[in-house]
């Protein structure tokens, strides 16, 4: 980015100039399974107002490691069965009892979390974009 684009002049406010910033492009992850960590867990409630968990991972190695893939588990009616299919491969204990998605506790399972992240490619506003369709446990790493 350059010097020139962002001044905060003491007094003066804030003033941008766009000319000289670099336009943000990044390459879409080829389809495939990504071994990733989930660093971010928040309950909040999707553009249509359902309930829900954004998720956000690091891919952990390879030639993308470091790189960020977004997850949803939505709790409205028609995605239950969705939320169902994630929790029996990441949290199947929660299938066993009632729990409120925005209990902080049952957020904070998932922060650390090694999971296998499996990557769709498709597009969004006519661009490449990158889907995760399914999170399972990575091998060896207990629930809960």
């Amino acid at each position: 980015m350059s010097e020139d684009a962002l001044d905060m002049t003491e007094g003066a406010g804030i003033m941008i100039d766009f000319t000289n910033v670099e336009d943000v492009s990044f390459e879409v992850l080829p389809k495939g399974v990504y071994s990733a960590i989930i660093v971010g867990c928040e309950f909040k409630h999707s553009s249509k107002g359902n309930p829900m968990w954004a998720m956000q991972m690091d891919v952990r190695d390879g030639d993308y490691e470091g790189r960020k893939l977004f997850f949803h588990v939505t709790f409205s009616e028609a995605a239950l069965p969705f939320a169902k299919k994630t929790l029996a491969n990441i949290a199947p204990d929660l299938l066993e009892t009632q729990f409120s998605p925005d209990d902080p506790e049952v957020v904070a399972r998932f922060q650390n979390m090694e999971v296998n992240a499996k990557v769709s490619v498709g597009t969004y506003n006519n661009e490449p974009s990158n889907s995760v369709e399914e999170l399972t446990l990575a091998e060896g790493t207990n629930f809960g």
